[in-house]
């Protein structure tokens, strides 16, 4: 379900449950017979669970849809001998059996190479100097006093997507 479909129907049950709330009261008044005031009042009850029905299903079906697929990626952060370089080792090979060494946003091209996805958003992150990925393992060079906050949790994500 869309956004668009969703507010759709949530507009269509927000205004069924306004108009209920607002009308039920004018057919109590003036001189209604019991039998219209049964049938109107049956309306109102079954517009109304429907109307509500509606809108939890909408709130079901989009958490549902919100929620992320595919599956993390198991990451280890090790300090590297030299310093601000981080090594980050991974379940799962990124690059195959080759290499890549991305130097700044502009070797980041391809958005279906999990490499270059990789590299682009460690680089909005700031503070990295260049990424260097062979097999399962990401090296990652910071700039001097910049930490390693959120580079991991990058990585961990890298295979989730939200539909």
């Amino acid at each position: 379900m869309t956004s668009r479909q969703a507010w759709t129907i949530r507009i269509f049950a927000l205004w069924t449950l306004w108009v209920w709330g607002t009308r039920i009261w004018n057919v109590f008044d003036g001189d209604n017979s019991v039998g219209f005031v049964v049938v109107h009042v049956g309306l109102a009850l079954v517009s109304v669970v429907l109307a509500v029905a509606a809108l939890v299903v909408v709130a079901r079906v989009r958490r549902i849809a919100s929620s992320p697929v595919g599956q993390p990626v198991r990451v280890v952060e090790k300090q590297s001998h030299r310093p601000d370089t981080y090594l980050y080792e991974t379940n799962r090979p990124l690059s195959g059996m080759g290499h890549r060494t991305l130097r700044g946003p502009e070797d980041c091209v391809n958005d279906l190479d999990p490499v270059d996805v990789l590299g682009r958003r460690l680089f909005e992150r700031g503070g990295i100097e260049h990424v260097h990925v062979q097999g399962s393992v990401i090296t990652v060079e910071v700039s001097p006093g910049t930490g390693t906050d959120g580079i991991l949790e990058i990585i961990e994500n890298l295979f989730l997507h939200y539909v």
